[in-house]
C-alpha cells in the first residue's frame, strides 16, 4: 500500500493593483469593508479588552450582517454602522483616487486568482532632507494569517509569513526611493498591533491623532536595543489604561526616571509625552501655556510703555533745562546764536542786501525741523 504524496503548498504571488477597472480591485473592495469594520471593532472600548476568539466572533457576525444588509447586531447601535459605512465609503473612493498616483502603491497577495490581503503604502517629502515612508491600511484574510510560500515582485520565492513578506515588498519600494523614516500606525487600543511594530518592527511611538497612534523608524539611526523597546511599548500600555491623571512634567520625570530609556534622544521623549498624554491633559497643557503667553505678552507691554515713559521724561526734562540755560530750539544759547547768524550772513553775503534776511530766516527753519525730528527720533527708541 503507497502512502499518499503529499499536497504541494500553493505558492502566493504578489501584484500592484494599478487600475480600477478589473475584478483585483472589486476583490479589493471587499476586503477593504472587512478590514474597516475589523479595525473599528478592535479599536472600541467596548470590545478592545475581549479576548481574541470573542473580538472576532462579533466581527465575522458584523461583517457578515454588512454583506447581507441585515443589521442585527446586539454589540453595535445604529450610529456605529452608520459611521462604518462612511468609513468604507471614503476609504474606498480614497483608494480610486490615488492608485494612479506615482507616490502611492496598492500591493495585493493573491492565491492563485483570489486576492487574499492588500498592503496599501506612500511616500512623502518633508524638506529638503527627509523623505518617509508611510505603511497605511492593510488586512489579510483570516485564514491566510500565517507562514507560507510567496513570490515576490522581483521573482524571489520567500518563506514567512504573508503580511511580512508584503510588507517587506513595501519596504523595497522605499529602499529604491531613498526613504529616511518609514511611519505606521495603530488604533490606540490595538496593543497587539503596537507591540509587534514596537518591540519587533522598531518603531517609535510618535503622535496620536483621532485614536490613532503613529509610530516612526528613523531608517539612518534606528532604535534597536529590544529592551528599551519594550518599555517604550509598556509605558504606552500603561498611559492608555490608567486613571489618574498626568502632566506632561509628570510624564518627563517617569521617562527621565526609567533606567532602560537613558539616552534617548530629547525629540524622541518629547513625541513619547505628546502620545502618553490624554486629550483632555492637552487641552489642559494648551490652556495653560496660552495663559503663559499671554502673561508675557502683557508683560513685555508694560515694560515696553515704561521705557517709553521713561524716555518722554527724559525729552521733556531735556527740553525744560534748554529753556532754563537759554538755549534756543536748536541746542544753541544767545552768544551761540549770533554767532551762527553772522556766520550765515557772511555766507549770504553775494545775495542782494534785502533777500538776506529772508534767506537767513528759511536756514534757520531748516534747522529747527531737523532739530525736532531729531528730538522725535530720541523720544521713539
Amino acid at each position: 500500500m503507497h502512502s499518499a504524496t503529499p499536497k504541494k503548498e500553493q505558492v502566493l504571488r504578489v501584484h500592484i493593483i494599478d487600475d480600477v477597472n478589473t475584478k483585483d480591485f472589486e476583490q479589493l473592495k471587499v476586503l477593504m469593508k472587512k478590514f474597516q469594520i475589523d479595525a473599528y471593532i478592535r479599536g472600541d472600548l467596548r470590545f478592545c479588552d475581549l479576548d481574541r476568539s470573542e473580538q472576532n466572533r462579533v466581527i465575522n457576525s458584523t461583517t457578515e450582517e454588512f454583506n447581507n444588509s441585515n443589521f442585527k447586531n446586539q454589540n453595535l447601535k445604529q450610529s456605529d454602522i452608520k459611521k462604518i459605512s462612511e468609513i468604507i465609503e471614503n476609504k474606498i473612493k480614497q483608494m480610486e483616487e490615488e492608485i494612479l498616483k506615482p507616490n502611492c502603491r496598492i500591493y495585493v497577495l493573491k492565491d492563485g486568482d483570489k486576492v487574499v490581503a492588500f498592503q496599501y503604502a506612500h511616500i512623502e517629502k518633508e524638506g529638503d532632507e527627509k523623505i518617509e515612508g508611510h505603511i497605511a491600511m492593510s488586512y489579510t484574510e483570516p485564514e491566510y494569517r500565517r507562514k507560507g510560500l510567496v513570490e515576490t515582485m522581483y521573482g524571489e520565492t520567500k518563506e514567512g509569513s504573508f503580511s511580512k513578506l508584503l510588507i517587506e515588498q513595501v519596504e523595497e519600494w522605499f529602499h529604491e526611493n531613498g526613504v529616511t523614516h518609514e511611519e505606521i500606525g495603530a488604533g490606540e487600543n490595538v496593543f497587539y498591533n503596537m507591540e509587534t511594530y514596537v518591540t519587533k518592527w522598531g518603531f517609535i511611538p510618535n503622535d496620536r491623532i483621532n485614536g490613532t497612534i503613529y509610530m516612526e523608524k528613523d531608517l539612518k539611526n534606528p532604535i534597536k536595543n529590544k529592551d528599551v523597546l519594550k518599555e517604550i511599548f509598556n509605558m504606552c500600555v500603561y498611559h492608555r489604561k490608567r486613571k489618574e491623571e498626568k502632566t506632561a512634567q509628570n510624564i518627563e520625570s517617569q521617562i527621565d526616571g526609567n533606567a532602560e530609556l537613558q539616552g534617548l534622544p530629547n525629540e524622541v521623549k518629547k513625541n513619547l509625552i505628546k502620545v502618553f498624554l490624554k486629550d483632555d491633559e492637552k487641552k489642559e497643557e494648551k490652556q495653560d501655556l496660552t495663559v503663559f503667553k499671554k502673561s508675557n505678552f502683557f508683560n513685555a507691554v508694560k515694560s515696553f510703555i515704561k521705557d517709553k515713559l521713561e524716555n518722554f521724561k527724559a525729552w521733556r526734562k531735556k527740553k525744560k533745562n534748554n529753556s532754563i540755560i537759554g538755549l534756543d530750539g536748536n541746542g544753541l544759547n544767545k552768544e551761540s546764536t549770533k554767532k551762527r547768524e553772522e556766520f550765515l550772513r557772511g555766507n549770504a553775503s553775494n545775495i542782494p542786501l534785502e533777500s538776506q534776511a529772508e534767506y537767513i530766516a528759511k536756514v534757520q527753519k531748516s534747522l529747527q525741523e531737523k532739530s525736532e525730528v531729531k528730538d522725535d527720533r530720541e523720544f521713539g527708541e
